[in-house]
């Protein structure tokens, strides 16, 4: 908090006192985080609890593995936003001289005002220390998870792979050292096609770019409820015209950026004190509905495409089930991007809606299933654990998302595992119908 001496002289210096309000951010304990595929990992309601899971008379045998990378900076776009923000500041700082109504506590206003951005260029899309605390925590939760897989088992019986982004392959590194307590040697971690193929598939480029310039989602924000967010925003501020859309997106931007990046900390970005929760669910139906279009149910391309990543998995978990004698613990770890996991999500039929996600829904879907922060924040990941049992069944198979139990039941499985008949004949078909060549090029 603040001492009380400087919000005097801050109050003199921008001469007058902040109007009354009955919030102030930098005070709130549980500011609004539900920020998306910018949202930090524990705000998705992750299982963080690392206790061992065991399935009566079975032992974990196999682990596979499709994991977002961890928190990171914003895009080159991103932080070409974020630096508009000084010129805001001024404005505002103008405002409060010319003795007009900023709705800010004095404690907020101060941050606002004494903020700098902290990022350029150079950092663009980089892993940030978070990011690297987000894999490495998690890699120890699994160790301690599935002793059976990790304890006696060499690093050499697991195969990390990613893209060729360095975010991806630092996520790999930290990962891997939260399980085995060491970082990678050199050649151990390969760049594999598989984790982000869409970005060479016609099929899914040619729709998102269409989107948008004429899609739901770039009609929303000319609409009355995002005008009524912006005139908040503006008139929160003490402005008498709207802000530019840019203007509060930058801010909403900064806000996002900058709380997940810090989160361990606890500390928020001054720039989300400007929004209120009203204000939050406009933009967060705004990025939910860009990820509906761009990697989710608003086009079938998505939940089809989603077929390939899990032929991986039906391929890397049958080849275990077909090895004959008994064999050290294995696994096989991805690292990539929220659009391969989203269309993951949608090829499983998870948080879909029976309606979708328009320019005009967006007071009807305030009960939406598709808010991205439950599935795909920083660090998000979903994977499946092939056991072999001493009775019954000899292989069974589970499914996590974001290390949270999938609703196995709901596919005709046991509750808390499917038997390898019943993984087959939910997955199986995979094998002979995801042909990952006719899907992007229909041939």
């Amino acid at each position: 908090m603040m001492p009380s001496a400087t919000l005097v002289l801050l109050a003199a210096l921008l001469g007058c006192a902040c109007a009354a309000t009955d919030y102030c951010m930098s005070q709130d304990q549980n500011p609004f985080a539900r920020f998306g595929t910018r949202a930090p990992y524990e705000v998705s309601g992750a299982n963080l609890d690392p206790a061992p899971r065991r399935l009566p008379g079975c032992k974990p045998v196999h682990l596979w593995l499709l994991g977002r990378h961890g928190t990171r900076h914003g895009r080159e776009a991103d932080i070409e936003l974020i630096h508009r923000l000084p010129k805001l500041q001024n404005q505002i700082r103008g405002n409060k001289e010319a003795g007009r109504t900023v709705k800010l506590c004095e404690e907020d206003l101060y941050n606002i005002v004494s903020w700098i951005p902290g990022v350029d260029k150079s950092m663009a899309y980089a892993l940030t220390v978070q990011g690297q605390m987000d894999l490495q925590t998690m890699g120890e939760r699994y160790r301690l998870r599935y002793p059976e897989l990790f304890d006696n088992s060499a690093a050499s019986n697991f195969k990390f792979k990613y893209d060729e982004t360095p975010r991806c392959q630092d996520s790999s590194k930290w990962f891997y050292r939260g399980i085995f307590g060491n970082f990678p040697a050199s050649g151990e971690g390969s760049v594999d096609g598989l984790a982000d193929f869409y970005n060479r598939c016609p099929a899914y480029l040619v729709p998102i770019g269409t989107d948008f310039v004429i899609g739901d989602f770039n009609k929303f924000k000319k609409g009355a409820e995002f005008s009524d967010m912006v005139r908040r925003v503006s008139s929160r501020l003490g402005f008498y015209h709207n802000l530019d859309v840019e203007d509060v997106d930058a801010m909403y931007t900064a806000c996002s950026f900058e709380l997940a990046r810090n989160w361990s900390t606890g500390k928020a970005s001054p720039w989300c004190a400007v929004f209120r929760d009203e204000d939050f669910e406009v933009l967060e139906y705004w990025y939910d509905m860009k990820e509906y279009y761009r990697t989710g149910y608003g086009h079938k391309v998505h939940e089809k495409l989603g077929c390939v990543p899990v032929k991986d998995l039906v391929k890397s978990l049958s080849k275990r089930v077909e090895t004959i004698g008994a064999t050290a613990p294995t696994g096989l770890v991805y690292h990539s991007h929220d659009t391969l996991l989203n269309q993951v999500v949608a090829f499983l039929d998870l948080y879909r809606d029976d309606a979708k996600l328009r320019e005009n829904t967006f007071a009807s879907m305030r009960d939406r299933k598709w808010r991205v922060t439950r599935f795909s924040p920083f660090a998000s990941n979903l994977h499946a654990v092939l056991h072999e049992c001493e009775a019954g069944e000899r292989h069974r198979v589970q499914m996590f998302l974001n290390e949270n139990l999938l609703p196995l039941a709901d596919w005709g499985c046991d509750a808390d595992s499917c038997t390898w008949a019943q993984f087959m004949a939910k997955f199986g078909h995979v094998l002979t119908d995801c042909k990952q060549r006719r899907l992007c090029w229909k041939v």
